[in-house]
């Protein structure tokens, strides 16, 4: 077994703390599930690549004072319609509010005719979906930025931040200031250290 960053009983028992008579049920369905997709990936820079959700979730819960077990569960599955063909196993799990946001986070298929259009429609799709949807796609946005000095991939690093700076700082800017600033020292440090 991996090493995770969380386990689902501090996950649970951080949110129960603060939210004591609300159902996990679904929280803890998404855990085991993203688990489940992500058991064998490893991000480019080797680490275990569930961990990315894991700290994605831990981040809303710790940072942004998010106790919501079903927008903690969206977090948790974030990634898992672009990494395996499971989209009619989330409808089934999670019908209802949790499914549409994990499709709404997930990018849409490579058929567009450019990058540029692909990236407009997605972040698009992510506006129209609402505040809960942006917010995670922010801090998943951060997440990768925090780890981008560990990818071997060259040109990652200028290729991320352009596009960060492009898409996703003036919608944090828009919808969530705090964690704009905090995107961009992440980005800053970034561009110092090379």
């Amino acid at each position: 077994m991996s090493y995770y960053v969380i386990s689902l009983k501090d996950l649970l028992s951080k949110l129960r703390s603060r939210n004591p008579n609300v159902a996990m049920t679904s929280l803890a369905k998404a855990y085991e599930l993203a688990e489940e997709v992500h058991r064998n990936q490893k991000r480019d820079h080797g680490e275990a690549y569930f961990n990315h959700p894991l700290k994605v979730a831990n981040f809303l819960i710790d940072e942004c004072e998010i106790y919501d077990p079903d927008l903690i569960a969206v977090a948790l599955l974030h990634d898992v319609l672009e990494d395996s063909p499971i989209k009619l196993q989330i409808n089934d799990l999670f019908a209802g509010k949790i499914a549409s946001k994990v499709e709404a986070l997930t990018k849409p298929p490579k058929i567009f005719l450019s990058r540029n259009k692909k990236n407009k429609a997605y972040l698009n799709q992510i506006i129209k979906a609402g505040k809960d949807v942006i917010l995670i796609k922010l801090v998943d946005r951060l997440q990768n930025l925090l780890e981008l000095d560990k990818s071997p991939i060259p040109g990652k690093r200028r290729r991320y931040i352009t596009e960060t700076k492009k898409l996703y700082l003036p919608l944090a800017d828009e919808y969530y200031p705090s964690l704009a600033q905090r995107i961009r020292e992440q980005i800053e440090s970034l561009e110092e250290g090379g």
